[in-house]
């Protein structure tokens, strides 16, 4: 804490000279303030323990309560209601994450350049024009249309605004100084931008555009076969031995194809195509304990304060403990003393671009199915801190807003736009799915749970203390023909529209399998024989594949075995591609470093660990194959889709002399994969050697990958450069160095003895100068997670608490 305090002191010293110690200029915080040895830093170091005012929060309960901090500062509510457990959820969330949630709300509002200045705009633009103001009210009318959930995001509320009251401005959290600004009041409408924010990070990646133009520059032979509605090979999350007893009714694909007119344009700032997550579960019958065992570990983006935020709720209808996002009641991920369930992104695509036609100059209107229609537009004032104000323009349709706009007529027509449709823009009540959850008794109840929830679509697992164990994709799935809105569609015409969504009853789930386990890994969700279309693209089976061969290989499994299964650092796409290009190699002519270099990798274990140089340079050698593979064909990735890794890798394996390994530009040759293979080597090993130097034994992943925990802010000091851990992309250990197992969990259920680990980069507090700021980092890399704290009745072990605090109930 001391090393931190000092980074801060220095980094903020440096930002400014002592002109302006004692007011802001342009983007600069006003250091001065943040420095002063009575309200400063000095003073956060001193009040970064907020737990002696709970105290406030006496005067706003109705019944007795009891909170107890355990010795992570992890907060155990003990309450008599459920009006009062949800406001003292708030409170306790506000006193460790208050900045945290409110940053998290401007992104997703659209407010970010008010306390950050004009490297906000970015991002500010993109979340306007996105129209989340429209997904976020939507989403606030179905909260407060339940009455549990009404009730739930009210309490929660009013406990997050107990506390902001009840600081002084001397006793702001140390982001709100160094920014320059103050907590605002909270309110429900700021929890559904919360939950909007992370509908975007899982479903808000499209490939439409890049696609609509790949599938303009390929021969429609060669792209059938390289982009598939269904991977030629892989592995599914439904089990193949899963039967369908029903007949969809599909809508009728037009005769034509429609091809859009788009080629100049880039795609939107997208959030990271990997973000998704691992889940699996074994039944009680290849269970040590006899019972189920759930795992779950969620790949986000790494930063501090932490993504998630762990909690322990009890009333009389509830005992549930596990992740949450600060921000919103309940708990996402997690268990209860009945049931625990695990989730994964499932990929399905919820979100469509329409190329529509302005029916005039002025683009008041466009064209519908030979009618014009009228062009919604609402202005959006974004305040940009130390400059000038933006006033944008978001225009929509009955499709959706329009991202982009051509001012150049195509066709002799006039200027054309791009439309979206995305389901995270309908009214949809999460929190309940959640809430509901929480107060499951069994697998029927998660089931039923499950029926509300809407976007991002997702992979529930459920298992309960009556050795029930399943697993269930759910959320809303448009129902198309097969290839239906993988590339932008006819916004003029009806039959590309949305009319319905696919029956829960028709959606696939796997109950009780005699496998005797279930996993996802975001690879297909369904077997070939399910008769509806979710999407043409699913992740990279490898870690799939690899979950499922360790599960299989054991007849039981301890909660120990499926924590270390987390851990798994090996490379299935490596082990299967390597030996291949090791073939195909040529080693004459190449140096004797070259050559010391492939004698290291061919002893290479296809392990990603820290110390290894294999998954560095195996890494950097596919992509430099790819890309010659492919950037020749169609161009950069950046704008052009590329087909899925197994689609080029079968290629790779069968067909070494493929005309598509030859290079147009050099016409006095015709490639083979030989020469890619050859050629792919130098470019790699040339730009290691550049990045990393001569020596090829100091190329080990822990510097090629270094694994960091930024803050929110980017700020230096307030982050962590380096963390020792390993794993990669396609490893079940999924850490691409900044992303990866953003909150890991193992709950073992047997009846009477629920028992639980956790653990994510961070720590319970959002304080820099805490210790629980980052008190779960060793544990998390590690993989020796957490021993939850978890029971019905109080913890009466002094040792493992905190902070013992007791309201009796009286006024």
């Amino acid at each position: 804490m001391t090393s931190r305090l000092i980074a801060i002191v220095l980094t903020l010293i440096s930002l400014v000279t002592t002109l302006l110690l004692n007011s802001g200029f342009g983007n600069i915080p006003p250091v001065g303030k943040v420095l002063d040895p009575f309200s400063g830093i000095w003073e956060q170091r001193l009040n970064s323990n907020p737990w002696p005012r709970l105290d406030v929060l006496r005067n706003h309960l109705k019944s007795k309560m009891r909170i107890q901090i355990d010795d992570y500062d992890i907060p155990h509510i003990y309450a008599q209601n459920n009006e009062d457990l949800y406001t003292a959820q708030g409170f306790v969330t506000a006193a460790h994450r208050l900045w945290q949630m409110d940053f998290t709300y401007r992104v997703a509002a659209s407010r970010m350049s008010e306390v950050v200045g004009e490297k906000g705009l970015r991002f500010d633009r993109l979340f306007a024009n996105l129209d989340m103001d429209r997904g976020a009210k939507n989403s606030l009318n179905a909260f407060m249309e339940n009455p549990y959930s009404k009730m739930a995001i009210e309490s929660f509320t009013k406990g997050v605004n107990i506390y902001i009251k009840s600081l002084a401005p001397d006793e702001y959290p140390f982001e709100f100084k160094l920014l320059d600004y103050e907590p605002e009041e909270w309110s429900p409408l700021k929890t559904a931008y919360i939950l909007k924010l992370m509908a975007f990070r899982l479903s808000g990646y499209s490939s439409d555009i890049k696609l609509s133009r790949t599938q303009q520059k390929l021969d429609p032979d060669l792209f059938t076969r390289f982009f598939p509605l269904y991977p030629s090979e892989g592995d599914t999350i439904i089990p193949e031995d899963i039967q369908f007893d029903f007949k969809p009714d599909l809508p009728q694909k037009p005769t034509t194809q429609f091809q859009a007119d788009w080629n100049k344009i880039k795609p939107y700032p997208q959030p990271n195509p990997r973000n998704g997550s691992n889940n699996f579960a074994v039944q009680g019958e290849k269970s040590s304990t006899g019972y189920p065992i759930v795992a779950n570990d969620v790949h986000l983006a790494y930063h501090l304060p932490a993504l998630f935020y762990g909690i322990h709720l009890r009333s009389p209808n509830q005992n549930v403990m596990g992740g949450t996002i600060p921000g919103a009641p309940g708990i996402v991920i997690g268990f209860n003393d009945r049931i625990a369930w695990a989730v994964t992104n499932g990929r399905a695509d919820v979100m469509d671009f329409y190329q529509i036609q302005y029916a005039d100059e002025e683009k008041s209107a466009y064209v519908y199915e030979g009618e014009n229609w009228p062009i919604n537009v609402k202005e959006k004032l974004i305040k940009v801190k130390g400059g000038d104000d933006v006033l944008l323009k978001v225009r929509s349709t009955h499709h959706g807003p329009i991202l982009y706009e051509n001012s150049e007529p195509i066709s002799g027509r006039f200027a054309s736009g791009l439309a979206l449709k995305w389901l995270a823009h309908e009214g949809s009540n999460e929190i309940l799915t959640f809430l509901n959850l929480n107060r499951s008794a069994n697998i029927d109840d998660c089931r039923q749970a499950l029926r509300s929830y809407v976007c991002p679509q997702q992979n529930f697992i459920c298992g309960d203390i009556e050795k029930n164990l399943g697993i269930f994709p759910f959320g809303e799935i448009p129902v198309r023909w097969p290839g239906m809105g993988r590339t932008v569609m006819d916004g003029t015409k009806k039959v590309y529209d949305w009319k319905s969504f696919i029956p829960h009853e028709h959606k696939p789930y796997a109950l009780n399998h005699p496998s005797q386990f279930v996993s996802s890994a975001n690879q297909t969700t369904y077997p070939e024989h399910y008769p509806y279309y979710w999407n043409w693209r699913f992740d990279e089976p490898f870690r799939a594949l690899r979950i499922k061969s360790v599960l299989s290989s054991r007849k039981s499994h301890t909660p120990e075995d499926l924590k270390r299964l987390q851990m798994d650092r090996k490379m299935p796409f490596a082990e299967r591609l390597l030996p291949t290009l090791l073939e195909n190699l040529d080693g004459e002519r190449l140096t004797p470093t070259q050559k010391k270099l492939i004698v290291s990798m061919e002893s290479w274990d296809y392990e990603a660990r820290t110390q290894s140089i294999g998954p560095g340079f195996f890494n950097r050698w596919w992509k430099a194959l790819e890309s010659l593979i492919w950037e020749n064909k169609l161009g950069p990735k950046s704008d052009f889709e590329y087909p899925a890794i197994v689609e080029t890798l079968s290629m790779i394996e069968n067909e070494p002399e493929s005309p598509l390994y030859d290079d147009p530009k050099t016409q006095e040759k015709i490639e083979n994969l030989k020469d890619l293979v050859k050629n792919s080597f130098i470019t790699a090993f040339s730009e290691m050697t550049k990045e990393y130097g001569d020596d090829f034994r100091q190329w080990k992943f822990q510097v090629v990958q270094e694994t960091k925990i930024p803050h929110l802010t980017r700020i230096p000091g307030l982050g962590i450069r380096q963390v020792s851990m390993g794993g990669e992309d396609m490893s079940v250990l999924a850490n691409a160095g900044t992303h990866g197992p953003a909150w890991k969990q193992v709950v073992s259920l047997v009846p009477g003895k629920v028992e639980a680990w956790a653990g994510y980069p961070g720590g319970q507090s959002g304080h820099p100068f805490s210790k629980h700021y980052d008190s779960m980092m060793t544990e998390w890399a590690s993989g020796d997670l957490v021993k939850l704290n978890f029971s019905r009745d109080p913890i009466e072990d002094a040792e493992k608490l905190a902070v013992d605090w007791k309201y009796k109930g009286e006024k």
